[in-house]
């Protein structure tokens, strides 16, 4: 597990999209649109991928008991200071910032939903919606 900035994630959106336009052989004169080319391929952005295998192994680590290494691994936080400058971003502050998205405020109430294994898929399903921007992508575009 590490860490992935939102200039990673674009880097890695962008060369997925390169690679689906040579397979289809667009090329430049030829514009086809972001939409348009998952929608043609039936592919999802490589971003919305991570995003969603994220929280798939968040939910299988929330499922485990309490006392397991993995799940004592989400809420722990090392001693000591960081260096002075900006805050790193970190895989733990990511998942906790998408956690509060969701409307999860504290990990039990995430580890509750991760027990009823259904709507944990659901969540996933909603997590893989395709073509629908997320507020990370439109700080990005500005």
């Amino acid at each position: 597990m590490w860490r992935v900035t939102a200039t990673d994630l674009n880097k890695l959106d962008v060369f997925h999209r390169t690679c689906l336009r040579r397979v289809l052989r667009r090329f430049w004169p030829n514009h086809l649109s972001n939409k348009g080319l998952y929608e043609t391929t039936g592919s999802t952005p490589v971003s919305v991928l991570i995003r969603v295998r994220r929280w798939r192994w968040l939910g299988h680590g929330l499922r485990k008991s309490p006392d397991n290494i993995s799940r004592t691994a989400l809420t722990w936080a090392p001693e000591g200071k960081r260096r002075r400058g900006r805050p790193r971003e970190t895989w733990r502050r990511t998942v906790e910032r998408e956690r509060n998205k969701v409307g999860w405020h504290t990990w039990g109430a995430a580890a509750a939903s991760a027990l009823n294994r259904d709507g944990w898929r659901d969540l996933l399903a909603g997590l893989k919606s395709p073509h629908q921007p997320d507020e990370d992508e439109e700080v990005r575009r500005n």
